[in-house]
């Protein structure tokens, strides 16, 4: 399914909190919050960038079932999405991707000072550490998930 555009300005935004999940074998889902997410080389394709630390359950049930999702919400209006879809790749980040996924908690960071008043550094020492694992979601299906009537309805293609 190609990701409109509207939607990957959003989830690769600075003021965008996300969380990725698999599940088992048994359906016992593995949550954890990327650093941050950028478009893939084609139309249907997100990377999300995971630190290690948080990645090894999540590696492990993706050995056994490819299934990946993404829930995106900004901070500030809750508007929500959740992309479904299968892990195509998953690699030890470059440095390049390393040094795009500080930057991005950076802006993150700053973002949630300006809304909540936190230090700065406090979300970034909570969410981000290196190394970090890159998961490559192929997207086959996009939810609504914004708090309000309608929330759960699937984005039709185009």
């Amino acid at each position: 399914m190609n990701i409109p555009e509207k939607l990957v300005t959003f989830v690769t935004g600075t003021e965008v909190a996300v969380w990725t999940a698999t599940s088992d074998t048994q359906r016992m889902p593995d949550v954890a919050r990327p650093t941050g997410i950028v478009k893939g080389d084609s139309d249907d394709e997100l990377i999300i960038y995971l630190p290690r630390k948080n990645a090894d359950k999540m590696l492990v049930n993706l050995e056994q079932n490819d299934q990946l999702a993404l829930m995106c919400a900004h901070i500030a209006t809750l508007e929500s999405y959740q992309f479904k879809g299968c892990c195509t790749a998953h690699w030890p980040a470059n440095d390049e991707e390393v040094e795009s996924q500080k930057r991005l908690m950076g802006a993150f960071s700053e973002f949630l000072v300006q809304i909540y008043g936190f230090p700065a550094d406090m979300a970034y020492k909570a969410y981000f550490s290196v190394p970090i694992v890159a998961l490559g979601l192929r997207v086959e299906q996009i939810f609504e998930q914004t708090p309000k009537r309608g929330a759960g309805t699937p984005i039709q293609k185009g």
